[in-house]
């Protein structure tokens, strides 16, 4: 690396604990989420590109529905019955807890059932309320101000690229004799202008 080169600076950060031993960071840069996990038992990092998040993130928690209140009583009865099971009890309802603070959404992958149809499950989860409500609501007015400046970015790239291109097959025309100097410096000066009309500058 350039020593000139300063490393990129994050816009926004959170740490919170997952678990009693675990911890997980979400860092936030001008076009991506970066995530990290640590736990004694395993780590792992992932990384978002903001083009595949969403401005406003879906907010989720585990509901209390008739499904999940049966297995946990019948894992309760089978935990009387055979103590060894006593570790899954606790992880059950720990996991369960946690789901019920609520997540955010970062992004979604895309998987197929056994019919081969496309399911769209959450994932890269954002605890909602660690380390502090207000921290992560701070994080998210941050994130949206990325993303919203992140898609004005590609979206001026792609219009740079329409124009450059246009631009290009008209040249190709002049060079071919089909339109005049004077034609083409009139066609080009009418794109440009729409171009700054249009991006802004």
């Amino acid at each position: 690396m350039d020593e000139n080169t300063k490393p990129e600076q994050p816009i926004a950060e959170l740490t919170q604990t997952v678990g009693p031993f675990a911890r997980q960071e979400t860092i936030l840069y001008a076009d991506r989420v970066v995530l990290r996990y640590q736990s004694p038992w395993r780590s792992w990092r992932h990384r978002v590109h903001l083009h595949g998040t969403k401005e406003r993130l879906d907010y989720l928690r585990n509901p209390v529905n008739v499904q999940g209140v049966l297995g946990m009583v019948v894992l309760m009865v089978l935990t009387l019955l055979v103590w060894p099971l006593l570790p899954w009890l606790l992880s059950y309802v720990y996991r369960f807890l946690q789901g019920r603070k609520g997540v955010y959404v970062l992004a979604y992958g895309n998987r197929a059932d056994q019919l081969g149809r496309p399911m769209n499950f959450p994932m890269f989860l954002l605890p909602a309320n660690e380390p502090s409500r207000e921290a992560v609501e701070k994080f998210l007015r941050a994130l949206a101000e990325a993303h919203k400046a992140h898609m004005r970015k590609l979206q001026t790239m792609q219009s740079e690229t329409h124009y450059i291109t246009e631009i290009k097959q008209f040249h190709e025309l002049k060079k071919e004799e089909v339109l005049t100097e004077e034609e083409f410096a009139a066609i080009k000066a009418e794109l440009l202008g729409m171009r700054e009309k249009k991006i802004g500058f």
